[in-house]
């Protein structure tokens, strides 16, 4: 036996997948630990997308997250924990920030709902709303509050508040005869994820929306003029007061800042409140004004001296408060510290849950990904360490589109640097189908089988892709490992043990000097015999899409290969393909969609629902013939929905295997640590709404490459649809 045979042994798939797993020795945080900071996770992510009030004061939320996160861990008892938490929403600038009690309130000793003091009348919201639960009339009440002098006190509200929202909307019939505009809450909202980090879908859009409040209905009966006055803090619905304020029928005292409304967001241990947005008058002034502002105790008499004042000027001033945050800014290279790298996993996990349109379709609930992560995050103290740990929980979407860049230490199959050759997995075997430097022809031959690398079995090396790589399917998972397992580090070179087609084993080293593309010596469109027409779309740029059409136009049959990424001209070329004058109907479109922050047990607000639907060239030539579209593993995202298009245009006939099932337009996040996030943005469905995200386009005629087509140099694809083509 060959001496280079004797130095080849398996390696145990479970020994490797320790190995990489490994990071430096720490010591594991407890359960209460993991709790608390998984609580913190979501609790931050929540406030970063949706507290209206960080892009209205500047706050360096990221830093915020940060100086809690010393503080959370140090934590000794539930009220320190909680008291941490409250610190860091405070920095939000939001009057409406802070962590509830999961228990419910003793109960209280309610006064009557309307009582004497002095001159004037004290009416109390909690006590009103309870009234009317238990039976009493809202006009009679609204009655005796505005036919004297009173101060409604709505703080600390926790009672039925449609009950009392019954009370306000008669109390202002009893004052208007025209309807009252209750202003509006302007809220953050979101269309699809907006990219961090270079070119993505112009349709991913973030800002503001304005969202109404409605109105109150108006009396037809005598005007009361008796001065009202209300007492407000966060916990008040801020609706109707605003309307009778700024109508100029009410006065409001507060102790502080007073938001549109209130969001809350639970995990599995608390509750967290942040304002639904920032109020806005019907005269478009941002942000609600009382007419007085006070010290908690002394804020009844404040308002008691409020009703001699004049009733409120309606505010008219427009006033927008900025609406920027400040960049995002991380270093580039080194290790982040574990404040960075805990920041990194809540911006992966909180974006992923609330944007990833394909969540549902994972084989792993996301949920508990961000607890699962959060001891190795604190455990990936080394650059290597730390990108090993992103990979995998990328890796949990189960999304080709999925991918990091700025990797500087990356693991074993995420090298930068290729050998000049391509491998594919044919017939369940690694296969070299193309040699890109003559150098290498001596010794490789094409379809010749990889059977180890660098002295590890290509199988036990593709178990080892496994946790690291991102796919949507399995197809998808081996077009991937086929070039993965040929990377390394530049300058590096690749041992190989090879087997030939004669059976024979032999030991090849390549160097890893870079992917060289092929040398191509067919044009990328042409005439093939029997006339049938060849477009590859991975070569063709847009501005030849229509001259490659126009020199193909006599062609019995086209044939379109999908077999890589095309350069944008799908549609261009579809629109000539057509059949008819009719819109085509090409792809349905869904993304996550949000008008302020999500409520308690929502995941998405709304689904913001297109339907992809082209129309056909109207003046240029148009082929009426067969057309055929090559499609296998490699296909996916563009290709797909190129695919999709010809389908739709011209029920083009799919020869070859089933395509690598991802589609719709990415999206990016910057992390720490220079690194990128790259993910699907939006879900892509067939026009009939069948999924396509991890299922793939299932060809009309299934061909598939053998090792012997490969070794013969045919494209057996391609030969299929010549076949088909010609009949």
């Amino acid at each position: 036996m060959p001496a280079w045979l004797l130095s080849f042994r398996p390696i145990a798939a479970a020994a490797l997948l320790f190995a990489a797993a490994t990071v430096h020795a720490a010591a594991a945080p407890s359960t209460r630990e993991v709790q608390r900071l998984e609580d913190l996770g979501r609790t931050w992510i929540y406030v970063d997308l949706f507290d209206p009030y960080l892009t209205a004061n500047g706050t360096e939320w990221d830093q915020a997250l940060i100086d809690a996160i010393p503080e959370i861990r140090a934590a000794q008892d539930d009220a320190a924990y909680t008291a941490a938490l409250n610190a860091m929403l405070r920095r939000t600038g939001d009057p409406a920030a802070r962590v509830l009690a999961n228990k419910s309130p003793p109960p209280q000793q309610l006064p009557p709902p309307l009582r004497r003091q002095g001159s004037a009348w004290i009416g109390d919201c909690n006590a009103i709303a309870l009234a009317v639960t238990t039976g009493a009339a809202p006009l009679q009440l609204a009655q005796n509050i505005a036919t004297q002098p009173t101060v409604v006190d709505c703080r600390a509200f926790t009672g039925n508040d449609a009950a009392l929202q019954s009370v306000m909307a008669a109390i202002a019939k009893l004052r208007t005869t025209t309807p009252l505009p209750a202003g509006s809450a302007l809220v953050r909202s979101y269309n699809g994820f907006p990219s961090e980090a270079g070119a993505a879908s112009r349709a991913f859009a973030a800002g503001f929306s304005l969202i109404s409040k409605g109105a109150l209905a108006p009396g037809k009966g005598p005007q009361s003029k008796t001065p009202l006055v209300f007492m407000i803090d966060t916990t008040t619905e801020l609706a109707a007061i605003a309307a009778l304020q700024s109508a100029g029928q009410a006065r409001v005292v507060a102790s502080g800042l007073i938001g549109a409304g209130r969001a809350t967001m639970r995990t599995p241990r608390l509750t967290v409140q942040i304002s639904d947005g920032l109020y806005t008058y019907p005269a478009g002034a941002v942000g609600f004004r009382p007419d007085a502002t006070s010290l908690p105790q002394k804020a009844l008499a404040t308002a008691i001296a409020e009703l001699s004042a004049s009733p409120s000027a309606i505010l008219r001033e427009p006033s927008l408060p900025p609406l920027q945050r400040p960049p995002r800014r991380y270093k580039d290279t080194g290790v982040p510290t574990a404040e960075q790298r805990l920041l990194a996993l809540f911006r992966v996990w909180g974006t992923i849950h609330y944007f990833h349109p394909y969540k549902k379709l994972m084989d792993r609930p996301w949920d508990p990904a961000l607890a699962e992560f959060i001891p190795v995050m604190l455990a990936a103290d080394t650059r290597a360490a730390y990108e090993a740990a992103l990979l995998r929980l990328a890796a949990r979407t189960q999304d080709t589109h999925t991918m990091l860049q700025g990797l500087t230490a990356p693991p074993f199959g995420f090298g930068t640097s290729q050998p000049p050759l391509r491998a594919r997995f044919v017939a369940g075997r690694l296969a070299i189908t193309e040699i890109n430097d003559p150098a290498l022809t001596p010794k490789l031959k094409r379809g010749d089988e990889i059977l180890s690398i660098d002295g590890n079995q290509v199988g036990v090396l593709e178990q080892r892709l496994v946790p690291y790589v991102a796919a949507s399917t399995a197809q998808a998972f081996r077009a991937a490992a086929a070039n993965r397992l040929l990377s390394g580090t530049p300058g590096s070179t690749m041992s190989m043990v090879m087997r030939s087609a004669k059976g024979s084993l032999r030991a090849v080293r390549v160097p890893r000097t870079g992917a060289k593309p092929p040398p191509q010596v067919a044009p990328p469109w042409r005439m093939l015999i029997g006339n049938v027409g060849y477009i590859d779309l991975e070569r063709v740029a847009p501005a030849d899409a229509n001259r490659a059409l126009d020199e193909l136009m006599a062609a019995k049959a086209l044939i379109f290969d999908l077999r890589g990424f095309p350069q944008g001209t799908g549609w261009a070329i579809g629109a000539r393909l057509a059949k008819s004058d009719a819109p085509v109907s090409v792809a349905k479109f869904r993304r996550p969609a949000y008008e302020g922050p999500p409520k308690s047990g929502e995941e998405e607000s709304k689904w913001q629902v297109l339907d992809d639907v082209r129309r056909p060239a109207p003046t240029a030539a148009r082929y009426a013939g067969p057309v055929f579209a090559l499609i296998d593993e490699s296909t996916d995202s563009q290709a797909e929905h190129a695919a999709l298009i010809f389908k739709a245009a011209a029920n083009a006939t799919l020869v070859g295997s089933t395509s690598g099932g991802t589609n719709g337009d990415v999206t990016a996040l910057t992390l720490p640590g220079g690194i990128v996030l790259r993910f699907t943005g939006h879900d892509v469905r067939r026009p009939d709404g069948r999924q396509l995200q991890r299922v793939g386009l299932k060809p009309d005629v299934s061909v598939s490459p053998t090792i012997k087509g490969v070794r013969a140099g045919r494209d057996e694809v391609l030969d299929k649809a010549l076949d088909l083509a010609r009949r």
